[in-house]
């Protein structure tokens, strides 16, 4: 019986698993009681409040989430936000201008720190 039961095991040809690359273009928030579905390409920029993060979407409305700035900007695609100080990231498709200490962002004004701006000018080819 053991021999039929192992010829047959190895007569089952397993198939590869397929791989899936998990990627995201949205992030829940807990609003109230309930978790909302937020597109990365909602949000405008996000900033610091001690122990919360608000973050600014294009409808101009503010959502504040409980979270530390550095784990919530962890969540956030690399490629798509940037710091631009110490409380505050930007998406860097919504940047209109810069000046020497903030920048503008789909009408809103952000800070830019000097320890952040060479990156930033570095993220959006600036030389």
């Amino acid at each position: 019986i053991e021999i039929v039961f192992n010829n047959h095991q190895s007569n089952i040809s397993i198939e590869p698993q397929a791989t899936y690359t998990n990627v995201k273009d949205f992030i829940f928030i807990k609003e109230n009681h309930r978790f909302v579905k937020l597109q990365f390409n909602e949000i405008i920029y996000i900033e610091s409040c001690e122990n919360y993060v608000v973050v600014h979407t294009k409808d101009k409305k503010s959502n504040i989430v409980r979270s530390t700035f550095t784990d919530f900007l962890e969540q956030l695609p690399a490629h798509k936000f940037i710091r631009t100080h110490r409380g505050y990231a930007v998406q860097l498709s919504f940047v209109d201008n810069i000046e020497p200490t903030e920048l503008q962002a789909h009408g809103f004004k952000v800070p830019v720190s000097a320890s952040y701006k060479a990156i930033l000018f570095e993220k959006l080819g600036i030389n």
